[in-house]
């Protein structure tokens, strides 16, 4: 059943984020870089408690005592995260984006290393295989999406890998961290274990992040703010996509779980279509075709 649950986990927290990838797009300009990342955590927390009384209804959370090295993880992990949304945002400024995006997409071969060096984890050739096939796929994909913002100039091109490393490495490291600090809860089952994490996560990027824009961003946390009709879709949408990764995470471990997550890239292209009424072409059918292919070799 778990091996079946981690699955559909994933393909849901996938689809989460390329729904709240669209919702976010249109508004992109409007709040700016970081007014617009700040929206996965602050209109997330009242869906993530709300998902937490729910979960724990017939669990006293009060009587809760979480070891000292759930937030020496935890911690680092939330603010990680914030890193990654921010990079995340500056590598879509570049020209040369396609480079970025792509690498950015690394989180999968990073989380294996992650774990490897912190847990001792080696992944199964057929993971490794699968993320191999799925990056190719992504890379193929991207590169057609954006076949007229080549960097014209090395420095243009140097500031895209950066940034796009920059953005896998924390993605993979921040989810791996989650994943320890979910297992100094052994007494929680799996499903306690993510919406605890998940809501604890999402209350420190909130009260750090909205922090920082008070002090140095005040315009774009006021922009955040008045948009609560359509944030609040976002941030719900981040919220139970948070949940689904974590639950994820918990079940199987963090690599394979980024790898059978690239599958946002079909949702997202299929999003576009539908609401954007972009045009997929060939060259894109075949980055599909390899991200399919992928996903079978991993479910095989």
């Amino acid at each position: 059943m778990e091996g079946i649950f981690w699955v559909l986990a994933t393909f849901t927290a996938a689809f989460g984020q390329a729904l709240r990838s669209v919702i976010q797009k249109r508004y992109r300009q409007e709040l700016g870089l970081y007014g617009s990342a700040y929206v996965r955590f602050l209109y997330g927390f009242p869906a993530s408690l709300l998902l937490l009384l729910f979960i724990f209804q017939d669990y006293d959370i009060r009587t809760l005592h979480l070891p000292t090295e759930f937030y020496l993880w935890l911690v680092p992990a939330a603010i990680i995260q914030i890193l990654f949304t921010i990079i995340l945002g500056k590598a879509f400024e570049q020209r040369n984006f396609a480079t970025s995006i792509a690498l950015s997409k690394t989180d999968a071969i990073q989380a294996a290393l992650f774990e490897l060096v912190l847990l001792s984890l080696v992944p199964d050739i057929k993971v490794v295989i699968a993320i191999s096939i799925s990056f190719l796929g992504v890379y193929i994909i991207s590169l057609s999406r954006n076949k007229g913002d080549a960097a014209t100039n090395w420095r243009q091109k140097a500031n895209s890998v950066a940034l796009g490393l920059l953005a896998g490495l924390a993605l993979g490291g921040c989810s791996v961290f989650f994943r320890i600090a979910m297992d100094t809860l052994p007494y929680l089952d799996v499903l306690n274990r993510a919406v605890l994490t998940a809501f604890l996560s999402v209350a420190i990027q909130t009260v750090i992040m909205g922090a920082a824009l008070l002090i140095w961003r005040q315009d774009e946390f006021f922009a955040c703010v008045r948009s609560w009709r359509v944030s609040t879709v976002a941030g719900t949408v981040a919220a139970i996509t948070t949940f689904m990764w974590f639950v994820a995470f918990s079940l199987i471990g963090v690599a394979p779980v980024r790898m059978l997550g690239q599958v946002e890239i079909i949702f997202s292209m299929a999003f576009s279509f539908w609401f954007f009424k972009e045009q997929i072409g060939r060259t894109e059918i075949m980055g599909i075709a390899l991200i399919i292919t992928s996903v079978w070799i991993l479910l095989s």
